[in-house]
């Protein structure tokens, strides 16, 4: 395990280090964001021992309020891995996926709860797992965006629970 972040004590290192509390179902996590117009604003460099084979990153992505179709942007070392587009209350099966050399999964962990947060739409959150073929790499850079188009009160997103492991090749991440 290189990194294990909830963001109860906020976001060290993280260029946009805005940490919201979400009450008791969310806790606090990194976000509200919205309007960033798709370009990486919100990331940050994990060092690594530069002995692994691969870097596994798990995520959990708030999905807040009225999303109408607009998409969730993630960034491995300043490349964009993963667009995906979200409408309130859809996606239900996992999405899988590979970018250059970093695959993925996003699975939906908690579907359509009824406004446990925030504003009068529906929250959801999904867990992005990606699996970064690195080998001896020194570091990793994370980063996240969108293409929300309103104010955070009516659309937005956060992320929370960020886990960075480093793996020898045939290893488990640990």
């Amino acid at each position: 395990l290189v990194s294990s972040e909830n963001f109860e004590s906020g976001a060290t290192g993280w260029s946009d280090n805005l940490t919201t509390s979400g009450g008791t179902y969310l806790s606090k996590f990194l976000g509200r964001h919205s309007q960033e117009a798709g370009v990486q604003n919100t990331y940050k460099t994990y060092t690594l021992s530069g002995a692994e084979s691969y870097t596994v990153i798990e995520f959990d992505m708030y999905k807040i309020d009225s999303w109408d179709g607009e998409a969730f942007k993630v960034f491995v070392d300043d490349s964009q891995i993963i667009s995906i587009n979200l409408i309130n209350n859809s996606f239900a099966t996992p999405v899988d996926g590979t970018s250059g050399a970093v695959s993925y999964t996003v699975q939906e962990m908690t579907p359509f709860l009824a406004n446990f947060a925030f504003g009068t739409w529906n929250e959801q959150i999904f867990r992005f797992t990606l699996t970064v073929n690195n080998s001896a790499a020194a570091t990793i850079k994370l980063g996240f965006s969108s293409t929300l188009d309103q104010a955070i009160t009516d659309e937005s997103w956060g992320v929370d629970n960020v886990k960075v492991y480093e793996a020898a090749s045939g290893g488990t991440p640990a």
